[in-house]
């Protein structure tokens, strides 16, 4: 799962209250990736944008998130 946040210490909380959804039983989070995004050079603010970018992995999920990143 994949996603962006505004305010990045609310996303252990999120983290939390997903984990305790039904669906999600039986699939625990095992890797958590959090991380600004890299800044548009289109931009000529030269700022970066005012969120995070986060991914979610389970443990089956691993191996094709690290093979993805190389």
């Amino acid at each position: 799962m994949e996603g962006r946040a505004l305010r990045p210490e609310q996303v252990p909380g999120y983290l939390r209250r997903l984990n305790s959804e039904s669906v999600m039983q039986g699939h625990p989070f095992s890797e958590l990736l959090m991380q600004a995004p890299v800044p548009d050079p289109q931009d000529k603010s030269g700022g970066r944008p005012p969120y995070i970018e986060f991914r979610l992995a389970t443990k089956s999920e691993i191996p094709a998130v690290k093979a993805a990143a190389r």
